[in-house]
């Protein structure tokens, strides 16, 4: 999916968090890995949370990374104003 014209992996618009997904075998080569590390800070200039995660960590750390995503929602949610009425 497009977010600021970025291809990313995965997107809560409300939360404005974008995940990353990293691997060694998509991103060896030089112009993939320049593309792949400017994106994010692009991205967190124009206002989004990037969390990068590798195929490991969805393998091996997935309560991690099911209690890190649950935590940056939940700070998102928080730091939402509420509306006026």
């Amino acid at each position: 999916m497009l977010v600021d014209g970025y291809l990313v992996d995965a997107h809560w618009p409300a939360a404005r968090l974008v995940v990353e997904l990293q691997s060694y075998k998509y991103h060896a080569h030089r112009q993939a890995f320049d593309h792949d590390y400017a994106k994010p800070g692009r991205l967190t200039l124009a206002g989004y949370q990037v969390l990068p995660l590798t195929y490991r960590q969805l393998k091996q750390e997935r309560d991690w990374v099911v209690a890190s995503l649950r935590a940056l929602l939940r700070a998102a949610r928080s730091a939402v104003p509420a509306p006026t009425l």
